[in-house]
This record gives structure tokens, C-alpha cells and sequence, in this order.
């Protein structure tokens, strides 16, 4: 709400992007299956379904370990905290990508103004694999997150040559990497 009213330009685009995922979860959930449901978004849902079961409260305590299956541990607390429910799991990700489409206005505006922001904002709006990660339970999605979170910082270090900015990029990498190290 606070960056829409900052900038009015951009709510059209965050709508859409949000309803269009929305839209896509609640397809997903109750008529169809959305491609690459199955696997690994599948294997993340039933490892946080069955850590919730197993460990708990502990996960909080063991969720910054470094394993493939971090998205896994994140999705666990709140499995712990409100029970199961994939819904509520693909819309993290959902928010994740809105997210996403903001960071990637933000940086083209960074570098080349608000004109270019705008339309590469509508560009990821409706690019379709960043629709579909941001529908299911994949990693993906929230590593493109940190790394724009990271780059967007990397651009306001150079501009602005401030240490703030150091630590927040490598913030933004330390999470995606948490997330799948070997991308980074």
C-alpha cells in the first residue's frame, strides 16, 4: 500500500501481477494441474509437512542450516504455527513474485529511468515462467527475489558508494544462497 501511494504508476502493474498468480494458486488448488507440480514443489511441501510433524518448534532453531531444503524449513514454521496448507505455501510464493516484479521496476529504474521501469515491469508481469514459479512451491521464485534484493543494492552502492549498501547486498545473497547455493 505504501509504495502505491507513493507511486501511483505502479499499482496497475502490481494488481495484475498479483491477480494473475492469484488466479493461477486457486486454478491450481481446486480445477487444474499447473506443469511441474509435481517433483520437486511436490517433495518441498511433503518435507515441511513432515518436519511440522517431527520436529516442531525445533525447526526454528535449525532453519539457517545449510541443506537443499531450506524453502522446506521456511514453510515448516508455518506449518508449526497455523498447520498444513499448500495454499497458504504457494501463496508465499506468490508474494514472493509480486515482490519480485516490483524489485525488477525498481532496479530498471535505477538504471534507466521510470519509462523503462514501467515496461519492464509489464514485461515480467506477464513472463511466463516467472507466472508459473511464482504459483508453486519452488525455490526459484524467491531465489530471483534476493537476487534482485542484492543487485538493486549492488547499483545503490556504486551511485551512492555507502557501506549500508554493502551489507544489505550481501544479505541478499546470503539468503539466496540459502536457498541454492550452488546458483550463487
Amino acid at each position: 500500500y505504501l509504495f502505491v501511494k507513493k507511486n501511483p504508476k505502479i499499482k496497475n502493474f502490481l494488481l495484475v501481477t498479483l491477480l494473475i498468480r492469484t488466479l493461477l494458486v486457486i486454478l491450481d488448488e481446486y480445477f487444474i494441474t499447473l506443469p511441474f507440480t509435481e517433483g520437486d514443489a511436490a517433495t518441498f511441501e511433503i518435507v515441511a509437512y513432515n518436519w511440522s510433524i517431527e520436529k516442531g518448534f525445533d525447526i526454528i532453531s535449525n532453519s539457517l542450516s545449510l541443506h537443499s531444503y531450506f524453502i522446506s524449513s521456511f514453510i515448516t514454521i508455518f506449518y508449526v504455527f497455523f498447520d498444513r496448507s499448500e495454499m497458504m505455501a504457494k501463496m508465499f510464493s506468490v508474494g514472493f513474485g509480486t515482490a519480485s516484479v516490483y524489485s525488477i521496476y525498481r532496479l530498471t529504474q535505477i538504471i534507466w529511468g521510470t519509462p523503462a521501469a514501467i515496461k519492464a515491469a509489464w514485461i515480467s508481469t506477464f513472463f511466463p515462467s516467472l507466472i508459473l514459479y511464482s504459483c508453486l512451491i519452488m525455490r526459484e521464485v524467491y531465489i530471483i527475489f534476493f537476487l534482485l534484493y542484492a543487485l538493486i543494492n549492488c547499483i545503490n552502492f556504486i551511485k551512492n558508494n555507502r557501506f549500508i549498501y554493502i551489507l544489505k547486498l550481501s544479505f541478499g545473497f546470503f539468503i539466496a544462497s540459502l536457498f541454492h547455493g550452488p546458483i550463487i
